[in-house]
């Protein structure tokens, strides 16, 4: 009789090993780095949910810019105006700066950088090299 009852407690704890191996292989395959370079599933799943939380902080600025722009009709805002008048200017999470563009977008220098202008053309060599139009007297 005895020799059952440890014998069964001996398969309960075989199980439970063999359950907790089968854990630790997922857990360590959650926060190994992707195969192909890129974030581990862990990471980028972190980094997936810091990048909506800046686009819901970039939703809410445009609301609070829209309706600071109907009391302030013809000003261009910028932060230091709407903090000015009371509105609480939200902070990305990874560190980025809200920039406000003429046309009303909002940008986070993080997660969605503003587009630069091209940088203008170089003139080519012909261009250096010709003689100024003569002026008409």
């Amino acid at each position: 009789m005895q020799s059952n009852d440890s014998e069964k407690g001996y398969a309960g704890l075989i199980g439970i090993l063999i359950v907790l191996v089968i854990m630790m292989f997922l857990t360590m395959q959650y926060f190994q780095p992707s195969p192909t370079g890129g974030p581990s599933t862990y990471t980028g799943s972190i980094n997936k949910a810091h990048e909506a939380e800046c686009r819901m902080n970039r939703a809410t600025l445009r609301t609070n810019v829209a309706q600071w722009s109907i009391a302030h009709a013809g000003e261009t805002p910028t932060v230091e105006k709407l903090q000015f008048n009371g509105i609480t200017i939200p902070k990305c999470r990874d560190g980025g700066v809200y920039t406000f563009a003429s046309d009303g977008t909002i940008y986070c220098s993080v997660h969605d950088p503003a587009p630069t202008p091209p940088p203008p053309p170089t003139p080519s060599a012909e261009d250096l090299f010709k003689a100024p139009p003569a002026s008409q007297p």
